[in-house]
């Protein structure tokens, strides 16, 4: 009978251990990344009343019961949404790393903020660790600010070297140059007429005059050149005769069926050869013949002083035209804004650009003359543009890649000369990138933070890797949210794939945290089995007192 009291004793005891699991979940039900407990119960041992290998079953007592374990919820707890930029959120397994003096914990509450000395720590003043990009180095001209490196990723390895996050909050991102500019354009290979003046060379002239009357002759002959590509029997040649003192007479013919052209006895008087002399003569022709086309564009670039350029390009079709394809010649400035256009200054021409149209001057850091070769079918065939110069900064110009039959899309992957297509349009990259300051930065769900800049650019500073265990149920609560690895737990690890490469085995979320995952209503329900159980087992205890002072009372 005294076991009666044993057992309702330790049932009690039990029941008070399981009230107090149930408690403190309810007390958590609002404390971010907690993993809320079960208490898990066992009998005690039981004794045999006697031995026998004839009966059916056993005859043993029990002894009472006992707390087995307090094991963890593992379940997901809710991802709530916060206006925190460092409020990082695990959806699924896993664990953040977390430094407090020289203990590594681990904990599910992803709520960050960065400290005094710019580390990333929670509420406890414990050190988010992360595997660093050393993307931020000291500004020697700018103390207390930090000059930062492009870097587009980081890799994780599983025996990377993990330490605190460190975000500075004044970090500047220095100008990279532009080194190549990839240009891609058609131009109009389709030739169409036009009227056009052309000067006639000097010495295809011949003057004669004659003082003693006033009269002059003038002859001469067009031949067919690069500059007068269609003469013909019939078009206009306009003369000019001029004397010392500036006064000219015009004089005008036409071509006869030789292109010859011929003005005898000319009345010059009002030029006054005596006086004046001597006579001098040009010719120009009024002729209609194919027109250049002419590409003009321009692709922004940063120069060697960091600031903003661009390149000027300029492409006209070479005439007159080959039998097959066509040929370009290229010219090529680059450009940076000087100034605005002051009318009263005088500006070198191989130094500065006038734009007056738009009233601005431009610093030429370089200029080029090259020419482009086309085949029939509108593919680059030659190039001969050498390299450009941004002004301290070697800078590729990148039109095309001659034709090879060998190499796929040669010749029409930069400019070409398509009739069909239009040649209002093109596509321009380049690398390079203007100064930028710290904007600030943003987590991606892979747990890379990265810092974005006013230039456009972003870097990779930290990555977060997301810790797991063999058995999470074993791990050791150090108070709080905090857990450390046991001998039942394992060491914490990270997945790798078949080739050894990391995968974080969840996504981290920002400005979200994981909310309790503790059940009001569950642990409500559980309060309740708690006490009916706590106050059967009390009652076990006073039912046996009875029966004791029963068997007593029967003495007397």
């Amino acid at each position: 009978m005294n076991r009666s009291f044993y057992n309702g004793v330790s049932g009690s005891k039990t029941y008070m251990t399981g009230m107090d699991t149930v408690a403190h979940n309810v007390a958590n039900v609002n404390t971010t990344g907690y993993k809320g407990k079960e208490a898990e119960f066992a009998a005690l041992f039981s004794q045999t009343l006697s031995e026998s290998s004839t009966l059916p079953a056993s005859s043993q007592v029990g002894l009472g019961s006992r707390v087995n374990a307090t094991a963890l919820d593992l379940r997901q707890g809710s991802l709530v949404g916060t206006d925190g930029m460092f409020d990082f959120a695990i959806a699924g397994d896993g664990w953040f790393a977390v430094k407090n003096g020289t203990q590594t914990l681990y904990t599910r509450n992803g709520a960050f903020n960065i400290d005094a000395a710019s580390h990333l720590v929670d509420a406890n003043g414990s050190y988010l660790l992360g595997v660093s990009a050393n993307t931020f180095t000291p500004d020697a001209a700018n103390p207390g600010s930090y000059r930062a490196a492009i870097s587009e990723g980081i890799t994780l390895t599983p025996d990377a070297a993990t330490e605190k996050i460190f975000l500075p909050p004044l970090a500047t991102m220095p100008a990279r140059p532009t080194e190549n500019v990839t240009f891609k354009a058609n131009l109009n290979p389709t030739l169409e007429k036009g009227s056009v003046t052309l000067d006639l060379p000097a010495d295809s002239l011949t003057l004669t005059t004659d003082t003693a009357t006033s009269t002059a002759t003038v002859m001469g002959d067009v031949t067919p050149s690069e500059t007068i590509l269609e003469p013909k029997p019939g078009q206009s040649v306009v003369v000019t005769l001029a004397n010392s003192a500036g006064d000219i007479v015009e004089l005008t013919t036409t071509l006869d069926d030789s292109l010859h052209f011929e003005i005898a006895n000319a009345d010059i008087a009002r030029l006054d050869p005596v006086a004046n002399g001597p006579i001098s003569a040009t010719a120009k022709l009024l002729t209609v013949q194919p027109l250049p086309n002419i590409g003009h564009f321009q692709a922004p670039i940063i120069a060697g002083n960091g600031e903003k350029g661009f390149i000027d390009m300029t492409f006209t079709q070479h005439l007159p035209a080959p039998q097959v394809g066509t040929i370009w010649d290229a010219k090529v400035d680059v450009l940076q804004f000087a100034e605005n256009y002051d009318p009263a200054k005088s500006y070198d021409p191989a130094i500065y650009l006038v734009d007056e149209n738009a009233q601005k001057v431009y610093t030429r850091l370089d200029s080029q003359t090259g020419s482009l070769t086309f085949d029939a079918t509108g593919a680059l065939v030659q190039n001969t543009l050498p390299p450009l110069s941004s002004g301290g900064a070697t800078l590729q110009l990148h039109l095309g890649t001659p034709y090879d039959p060998a190499l796929p899309n040669s010749g029409y992957d930069g400019l070409t000369t398509f009739a069909n297509l239009p040649t209002t349009s093109h596509a321009e990259t380049h690398d390079g990138y203007e100064k930028g300051d710290l904007r600030g930065y943003v987590a991606t769900d892979d747990g890379t933070i990265f810092a974005n800049f006013s230039n456009g650019k972003s870097s990779a500073v930290a990555k977060i890797p997301i810790y797991h265990f063999i058995n999470d149920q074993g791990l050791g609560s150090e108070g709080g949210v905090y857990f450390t690895p046991t001998s039942n737990s394992g060491n914490a690890f990270l997945f790798t794939d078949g080739s050894g490469r990391v995968l974080q085995g969840a996504k981290l979320h920002s400005f979200a945290l994981e909310s309790s995952n503790v059940s009001l209503n569950n642990a409500l329900t559980e309060m309740i089995v708690m006490q009916k159980a706590f106050d059967a087992n009390a009652k076990s205890i006073t039912t046996s007192d009875q029966m004791i002072q029963k068997a007593i009372n029967m003495k007397k």
